[in-house]
């Protein structure tokens, strides 16, 4: 895909003006570049329509699909006037009825328009914006808020696998009508709930994941069965298909690996609608793991790496450690026969936790510390244990070994151990605070790139949802927040009445004739399939 450049100065000499410096770079498909010699009676420049409808005739334009920028430049010694004609946005549906009141300007010899976008349209309510409203209900896509995505505590799923009436109003869900044998590849849905899906989605049965390779109408789509190594099995009647948001196979619930990677055709089934308005609202998106807390402090202070434990000297103390909620592990350790300060004992802690982490069947014999990151540091004066995981059940809590001499003892304390009832109770996971921690939280920056702290991890599409992410925090479960099916929505495209409609021109002098030059690159799109976002590419814009 090409790549349109912008770049605009503005300046002056009037002291102390700063002037204004801007620039921009666009994906585009096309580019329609013209020059115009019109009357003084309005001429049609060019005109946004859908695919397969360009129309023909000289009042109608040039066709475009979706113009991520438009120039119109008078280039002439005459005037002109310029008319742009909106569409209608009704707030009963976020679907424009007809042709707005056409908006007026004139362009000087020398002058020129400039909109950055065809979103462009009129909208005929007060109090609220159409990037708020979803379809008129003012509830589901309305409020913006944080929704938790197929992790247990998740009431609107099971282990990553939703069911559309989660997110959607209405009832709408993906069902079919007549049982489906098992290696029957067409799956005939009810009404137009075909319309939910996009290829590249993956899709559940039960057990059995199916790829979706191919929507073909709005009530059936065509699938790879027994996907990722799931086996097919007959689909009963009027049973409910779901999306599948799990990252890899074998994932018990929906979260970043242990690389901190994700990938997913959805986000979160938000933006999925049977009909426009549809898509996921640029700008507003805002995702957040459970990456605060999961640590256990001792409760000391005022330690330094060289401060002396008062342990003694090549003796084996032993404590327990359970991560997650799982069965506890014990962790000796043998102090040095002359090291015995906070240093030491850190590094051989350390030690004995990365053996846990990197050998299968010690660490999974009985805990489940084998590839569950878990760090000793020294933190404010402090020895403190962390969960390197970011999940909801993330935490680290400390007990006694029963065995052995106790590195937190009961009664008397070994060195300047705290006593085990001492230990401050353990911190469990939560999410940064979005209005104190935005720094800790990916944004989308409207041009489909989330970032975290002006750091890129990967980008989102607004049209169907498919995000990815990676190099983020791991083990991570997530958050997912944006505005969806509204007016705002998705891709600006031909056949929605989310756009400019038209541009017209004329020559304000009856006795001469004007020149106008129009400038457009266009980003016409097929929507029919999810825009996968994996190795960088895709991204939207």
């Amino acid at each position: 895909m090409a790549r349109m450049n912008v770049n605009l100065q503005i300046g002056s000499d009037i002291a102390g003006d700063a002037g204004l410096t801007y620039s921009n770079s666009k994906n585009v498909t096309g580019i329609f570049d013209k020059i115009f010699n019109v009357d003084n009676t309005f001429t049609q420049l060019l005109t946004i329509m859908p695919q397969g409808v360009l129309g023909t005739g000289s009042t109608v334009g040039m066709p475009l699909l979706a113009p991520e920028f438009l120039k119109i430049c008078n280039i002439g010694d005459q005037t002109v006037d310029l008319g742009l004609l909106p569409m209608k946005m009704t707030v009963a549906t976020d679907v424009g009825a007809a042709v707005a009141d056409t908006i007026y300007t004139i362009l000087r010899p020398g002058e020129f328009f400039i909109i950055p976008s065809a979103r462009l349209f009129t909208w005929a309510a007060t109090g609220y914006s159409p990037s708020e409203d979803k379809a008129g209900s003012k509830t589901v896509g309305e409020v913006q808020a944080f929704l938790d995505i197929g992790n247990p505590n998740d009431a609107n799923s099971t282990d990553g696998i939703l069911e559309f009436t989660d997110f959607q109003t209405g009832g709408d869900v993906v069902s079919h009508g007549s049982t489906i044998a098992s290696d029957a590849t067409t799956i005939t849905t009810a009404a137009a709930d075909a319309n939910f899906i996009k290829a590249g989605d993956i899709v559940r049965h039960g057990s059995e994941d199916m790829l979706v390779t191919a929507v073909t109408a709005a009530t059936t789509f065509t699938v790879e069965r027994g996907y990722r190594g799931t086996s097919a099995g007959a689909i009963s009647g009027g049973t409910t298909i779901s999306i599948n948001t799990q990252y890899k196979q074998g994932d018990s619930d929906t979260r970043t690996d242990e690389l901190g990677n994700y990938q997913c055709n959805t986000f979160g089934a938000m933006g999925r609608y049977s009909a426009f308005p549809m898509g996921i609202t640029p700008g507003s998106v805002a995702v957040r793991a459970y990456s605060e807390g999961a640590i256990q402090r001792l409760g000391l202070g005022g330690l330094s790496l060289g401060t002396n434990t008062g342990l003694s000297a090549s003796t084996d103390y032993k404590f327990k450690i359970a991560v997650q909620g799982g069965t506890a592990g014990i962790i000796t350790i043998t102090t040095d026969a002359n090291d015995l300060t906070v240093g030491s004992l850190i590094g051989l802690i350390q030690t004995e936790l990365d053996s846990y982490y990197k050998n299968s069947a010690k660490g999974s014999s009985d805990t489940n510390l084998y590839q569950n990151k878990v760090t000793c540091r020294l933190e404010k004066g402090d020895i403190v244990f962390k969960d390197h995981s970011s999940l909801t059940t993330s935490k680290v809590v400390l007990s006694q070994a029963s065995t052995g001499t106790e590195l937190f003892q009961s009664s008397t304390r070994a060195g300047i151990m705290p006593l085990i009832a001492a230990i401050p109770k353990e911190l469990a996971s939560s999410v940064p605070n979005s209005e104190t921690e935005q720094n800790k939280i990916l944004f989308d920056d409207g041009y489909g790139r989330l970032t975290m702290n002006g750091k890129p991890y990967g980008t989102i599409d607004y049209e169907t949802g498919a995000w990815s992410i990676s190099g983020w925090y791991e083990k991570a479960h997530m958050q997912l927040s944006c505005y969806y099916n509204n007016a705002m929505s998705g891709d600006v495209r031909g056949d929605r009445d989310n756009h400019l409609f038209a541009v017209t021109t004329r020559s304000v002098n009856k006795y001469r004739r004007a020149t106008v030059r129009v400038l457009a690159y266009d980003n016409g799109r097929d929507d029919t399939a999810a825009r996968t976002t994996a190795g960088g590419g895709g991204a939207s814009y």
